[in-house]
C-alpha cells in the first residue's frame, strides 16, 4: 500500500526493498519547493497507510540513503532531509561514520578506518587512485556517489526474484 501511494508522486521509481523506494524527482525543483513536496508525500502515505515514512532527497542514490538515515534522528527536519548544495552534503558527511555508508561493508570499514578513513567526508576526499587499488572500481563508484555524481542508475524493472528454502522433513509419515 506504501508503495502504490508513492507510484502516484513520480512516474520513475525503483522499488529496491520491501520497505526501501528510490523516487526520481529530477526536474521536480523547477515546479515544486522540493521539502514541502516531500512533506506532503509523507502525509498522504501517513494518511492513506497509517504508516510513517522518512525521506532523503541528495542527487545520488547514496546520498539520499545517508540523508534518509539521518532524517531518522532529527525531530527538527520533520521526516525530510534535502542535501542541496555540495556544503550541505559536507556538513553531514563530515560526522557520519564511514561504516554506515551504503556499500561500505564490515571489511572495508576496518581497513578504511585502518588507513584513517574514518568518516563518509574523509572517504569522500579520498585520492581515487587509493580507492581504486583498495576499494576497486566498485569502491571508486561509491566516492563518486559520496561526490554528487550519479553512478547508480535508477532500476526501474526489477530482477526477477530469487528464492532459497529451507525445509525440514521426517524419515516417516507422521500422524500427530
Amino acid at each position: 500500500r506504501v508503495m502504490d501511494n508513492l507510484r502516484e508522486f513520480s512516474p520513475n521509481l525503483e522499488v529496491y526493498s520491501i520497505d526501501e523506494i528510490f523516487l526520481d524527482l529530477s526536474g521536480f525543483e523547477t515546479h515544486y519547493n522540493l521539502i514541502d513536496y516531500c512533506k506532503e508525500i509523507r502525509y498522504v502515505v501517513r494518511r492513506n497507510t497509517r504508516i510513517p515514512i522518512s525521506i532523503g532527497i541528495a542527487p545520488t542514490k547514496t546520498l539520499a540513503k545517508v540523508a534518509n538515515k539521518l532524517v531518522k534522528k532529527s525531530f527538527k527536519a520533520d521526516g525530510v532531509c534535502y542535501l542541496k548544495t555540495q556544503e550541505d552534503v559536507k556538513e553531514l558527511l563530515k560526522d557520519f561514520d564511514v561504516g554506515d555508508v551504503w556499500g561500505v561493508g564490515r571489511k572495508y570499514e576496518i581497513l578504511l578506518k585502518k588507513h584513517g578513513f574514518d568518516t563518509a567526508l574523509k572517504l569522500m576526499n579520498a585520492p581515487d587512485a587509493w580507492v581504486k587499488k583498495n576499494l576497486s572500481v566498485v569502491g571508486l563508484r561509491l566516492v563518486n556517489e559520496l561526490r554528487g555524481i550519479p553512478c547508480l542508475e535508477l532500476d526501474e524493472v526489477p530482477a526477477d526474484k530469487k528464492n532459497i528454502c529451507v525445509s525440514r522433513s521426517f524419515g516417516n509419515m507422521i500422524q500427530d
